[in-house]
């Protein structure tokens, strides 16, 4: 199929009674770029031409050198944006060099431009005129029936779309026309109509865009004609077809199935899938940063990397409510991991200072939310289902699930020191009603709490918060360091517990040895004051190894694998004796390996540290300092 579209846009009269326009040639530009140069493009580009401000003579000459020096079009499109007006019943488009007062012998006609297409053997014919007094135009449709231009067998179709009725005006938004800038839109997949049929027809776009126009009781009025006895009526491609007939990736994402990033995502569908109906269960967010991991690597193109990472991530969000346990902030963390390693550009930090955003206005819903139903259910963190063994691993689960809502807490605070007061309100209430269950269980614990106790040291409002500290010790103390790793299976936490509770040794495939959690508490108990009482204790801890990763450069923080940086293994009772020496010793390899890198860090590229190790609690955000 062989399609021409010639783009006219008229910004400069010559004429003093046609006022100069801003927006025209801009709009002719964007359509000529959505409709040729796109990965959805129909239009041959070497056949098809943009015009900016041209004469009348000019445009005659292009359309005689596309409809009948080249080879016949199938279709052909004409699209115009300028001044336009009504003469003698007719409608011209106004062009460089025409007079107002005589549009017959200076103006370019709709009538001399379907009379052109005729003789041209084309099959079907777009007509997008974005100027004002476009509903005029039906005068010259009464040109195009007859017997000789339509109706005969092999004659064409024709359709058209007009900005504004005859007596209203084309308005212009940020210098694009308005009735310019919704196409567009359906042309690159921004709206969609359809996911049937391959290509789209302008009558059912004009449609659309008028529907629109009403209901936003916008001042013009966009209207579409169309006439085809043979043949299909085509304008551009459908991003949204998908000739599989299966469920396409706008499902679970907000990118055309038949873009090339959609066909990119098709490879991983199944897996995008899995993780969206997972959502509810908080499963989902988990699952979507390792298939974003996936999905980058194949993509080097920086821009296509954001459209992956914004269209999935925005479909994902969007389906969660901002109260539903937590799970929207869970993932707009992995949409802040994901985009780290693109920071320093405009684009990427325009895009993560938005997430930014709504993680603190949604952030603001949910401790609201959250604080209102801990007040009303003094059992809302437990796990109400399952039995025997099930209710038994709830209470390893509680453990977790209260770490977790204190990092988050902490990060709202660090994102936004407004959010304080409602945060301690939360802690408050959680240390009132859970106060028995601040347990040390796992090694994915750590991350939480030491943003938790490194936001809220020092502010004079957080006596709670050491309150916290001393339960967290005191349980790391009496069960000598022995938490759990990670990644403990589900099936595996019942054992770990009763081993825990009722044994003298845990078996070592349950536990976490080096211990990143253990380390967090000295760090903190160093910062409040608490290294002398905890020495006493200290050699309940002999022998337990104390782990920090001390990442170097702060932009691999989230990779799935951080390449630089320093593993620092200390052993209790040989590396060191008390609070006071561990902390001596992290505090010196902090300053040796990573001290300028972690001082000059921004508050952006901060808040996705922290996000990144709550998407992947194997890390510590040791960067807040």
């Amino acid at each position: 199929m062989k399609s021409y579209i010639l783009s006219i846009g008229c910004d400069v009269y010559l004429s003093n009674s046609l006022c100069d326009l801003n927006g025209s040639e801009n709009d002719a530009s964007s359509i000529f770029n959505c409709l040729v140069e796109s990965e959805y493009s129909i239009y041959d580009k070497e056949s098809s031409i943009l015009l900016k401000s041209p004469t009348v003579a000019e445009v005659k000459n292009w359309l005689e050198k596309i409809l009948l020096d080249s080879d016949t079009p199938d279709v052909f499109t004409l699209f115009f944006a300028g001044h336009g007006g009504v003469a003698t019943g007719t409608y011209y488009i106004c062009l460089n060099d025409t007079k107002p007062d005589r549009l017959e012998f200076s103006a370019f006609s709709l009538s001399e431009i379907f009379r052109m297409v005729s003789s041209s053997g084309v099959k079907h014919v777009n007509l997008v005129i974005d100027a004002c007094n476009t509903g005029g135009l039906v005068n010259d449709l009464i040109s195009i029936i007859k017997p000789d231009l339509i109706g005969a067998k092999g004659s064409f179709g024709i359709a058209i779309l007009a900005a504004a009725a005859l007596d209203e005006y084309a308005s212009e938004v940020n210098g694009q026309g308005l009735l310019t800038s919704h196409l567009i839109k359906y042309i690159n997949g921004d709206k969609r109509i359809s996911i049937g049929p391959e290509y789209l027809d302008l009558v059912t776009i004009g449609r659309q865009i008028s529907t629109e126009f009403i209901n936003n009781l916008s001042k013009q009025t966009p209207s579409s004609w169309g006439i085809n006895l043979y043949g299909p009526s085509v304008f551009s491609r459908n991003p949204f077809y998908n000739p599989n007939g299966a469920i396409g990736t706008y499902e679970f994402s907000y990118i055309p199935p038949a873009s090339r990033l959609g066909r990119l995502i098709q490879h991983n569908k199944k897996e995008f899938w899995e993780a969206l109906e997972n959502l509810d269960t908080g499963e989902g967010g988990r699952m979507l940063l390792p298939l974003f991991q996936k999905l980058l690597s194949n993509t080097d193109d920086r821009n296509d990397a954001l459209a992956l990472i914004i269209g999935i991530g925005s479909r994902f969000t969007d389906q969660v409510a901002p109260t539903q346990d937590l799970i929207k902030l869970d993932l707009l963390n992995v949409l802040l991991t994901a985009l780290m390693p693109y920071l320093g550009e405009n684009n990427t930090d325009v895009l993560v200072d938005a997430i930014i955003e709504d993680f603190n206005r949604y952030g603001k819903i949910c401790i609201n939310d959250l604080l209102s139903k801990l007040e009303a259910d003094n059992t809302l963190l437990i796990y109400k289902g399952g039995s025997g063994f099930d209710v038994l691993s709830n209470y390893y689960y509680l453990s977790l699930r209260i770490a977790k809502i204190l990092g988050l807490l902490s990060q709202l605070v660090l994102v936004d020191s407004e959010n304080l007061q409602v945060a301690l309100c939360v802690i408050e209430r959680i240390y009132k009603t859970y106060s028995n269950h601040l347990m040390c269980m796992s090694d994915i614990q750590a991350p939480y709490l030491y943003i938790f106790f490194k936001v809220f040291c020092g502010l004079p409002e957080t006596i709670r918060v050491k309150e916290y500290l001393v339960k967290y010790l005191a349980d790391y103390l009496k069960i000598r360091g022995r938490v759990s790793q990670i990644n403990l299976q589900p099936e595996k936490v019942s054992t770990y517990l009763l081993q825990r509770y009722t044994q003298e040794k845990i078996d070592i495939e349950y536990t976490a040895n080096p211990t990143g959690i253990g380390s967090v508490l000295l760090l903190a108990a160093s910062h409040y004051e608490l290294g002398d009482e905890v020495d006493k204790q200290l050699h309940l801890l002999d022998r337990v190894n104390f782990h920090l990763f001390i990442p170097s450069n702060v932009n691999e923080f989230s990779q799935n694998i951080i390449k630089n940086g320093e593993n620092l293994v200390l052993k209790c009772g040989f590396d060191f004796w008390n609070v006071k020496k561990f902390f001596e010793i992290c505090t010196h390899k902090i300053d040796e390996y990573a001290k300028n890198n972690y001082s000059n860090l921004d508050k952006r590229r901060m808040i996705c540290c922290v996000a990144s190790a709550y998407a992947q609690p194997d890390r510590i955000p040791l960067m807040i300092i």
